[in-house]
């Protein structure tokens, strides 16, 4: 039995997006084991369709007063994680997305050990279409960008490293990205790498794959700054046009602040085996989709890629997040292809009229048990009590 106390930071609560899933995921597993949870949170997110939380946990809003709106970067942050850390004996602080001076200051003076989780790839991506001048230009600048962009987010973790007892990155491809790019000394056992868990398990059967359907799924938040959605569109236009895959349906399920404008524009290519689901449990979509979709920009560890490889759909992603790599191997589990969306398009294309080495591909979904919740949980008590031992 572990007696450890773990508080983890976040922005919002219950739910906003993977961040948020995964902690109630991993929290729920904690006082599984006999820890005690807490969660320090900003602001209140609660939707008509909650994910099962054990009422053990606690959920604290910092702020207290209904009516005080601290904002992130509020000073009074740090004086009241301070004060829960010091009134709770808590013994490991998990910063989920707080800012790295709060956090660093609110425990500093106690015995709390912080661990920040880096939730992004090291260096991004960058992709323009270019349309008139102006995106042209944006085009050329686009190495230089790229060259500042990863610089300032090797600078932005090199803070939380100084600022923090470890950081925990998504993936071991992240770990070594950033031992390479930073300049400071780092101490290799401060810099580990634990992944995400699987927010639901599906384990379905393998005949289940004889009951899916012709249908090609997207699933994830509604922005196309990070998501990529244009450049979907653009892929499922090309494979429209082909003439060869005329009884498929992209599905795309979730919503977000371009959610509408992306509808606006499948209408604008006069998509028409296409269907908008907003926000849905995707349990029933994987269950149904024999091919997943992702077009993003960048990703941290995408908790909907491992999902669809649990549920036998087999992924065709663009290679834009190094931790990609810790989970497809390319042609053996899935497909990955250069940021090109007519090389996307006649990989889908390929599959499709490829029927068997699809359903080889989705079938395999070995990989997947990486990623369960009980060996996540696991490593991370090896953390703490490796952490613990070292003070001792």
């Amino acid at each position: 039995m572990n007696n450890f106390k773990v508080v983890f930071l976040l922005r919002y609560w219950a739910v906003y997006g993977g961040g948020e899933t995964v902690t109630i995921a991993l929290a729920n597993e904690f006082v599984r084991r006999g820890l005690d949870v807490s969660i320090l949170y900003l602001w209140d997110n609660v939707r008509s369709e909650m994910p099962y939380i054990d009422e053990r946990i606690k959920a604290v809003r910092i702020a207290g007063d209904k009516n005080e709106d601290l904002q992130i970067t509020d000073k009074k942050l740090s004086v009241k994680l301070h004060d829960y850390i010091q009134e709770n004996d808590i013994n490991f602080v998990i910063n989920q997305w707080w800012l790295a001076e709060t956090a660093y200051f609110g425990t500093r003076g106690t015995d709390a050990i912080l661990i920040k989780c880096h939730h992004i790839s090291v260096q991004g991506s960058w992709n323009i279409k270019v349309h008139d001048l102006g995106s042209f230009l944006k085009y050329l600048l686009g190495p230089i960008y790229v060259k500042i962009s990863k610089y300032l987010q090797v600078k932005a973790i090199d803070k939380f490293y100084k600022m923090s007892d470890y950081v925990s990155f998504l993936a071991p491809s992240y770990v070594k990205e950033y031992n390479k790019l930073t300049t400071l000394k780092i101490d290799k056992d401060r810099t580990i790498s634990i992944f995400n868990p699987q927010v639901f398990e599906v384990n379905l059967p393998v005949e289940k794959y004889k009951q899916k359907q012709n249908v090609a799924l997207f699933v994830g938040r509604m922005q196309e700054a990070q998501k990529g959605l244009k450049r979907l569109m653009d892929v499922w236009k090309l494979v429209e046009q082909s003439g060869k895959c005329n009884n498929w349906t992209l599905v795309m399920v979730g919503t977000g602040e371009d959610l509408e404008s992306t509808i606006m524009y499948a209408k604008s290519l006069g998509l028409t085996n296409i269907s908008f689901e907003g926000f849905q449990q995707p349990n029933s979509y994987y269950a149904k989709a024999k091919i997943f979709m992702m077009t993003s920009k960048t990703e941290g560890l995408p908790m909907t890629l491992i999902e669809a490889k649990q549920s036998m759909v087999c992924p065709i992603v663009m290679d834009t997040f190094s931790s990609l790599h810790d989970v497809i191997t390319n042609g053996k589990d899935g497909i990955i292809v250069d940021e090109n969306i007519e090389e996307m398009a006649n990989k889908f294309i390929s599959l499709v009229e490829n029927p068997q080495l699809l359903e080889k591909l989705g079938s395999d979904t070995s990989v997947t048990g990486r990623f369960s919740v009980i060996k996540i949980v696991d490593q991370w008590l090896d953390l703490f009590n490796n952490a613990t031992k070292k003070l001792s």
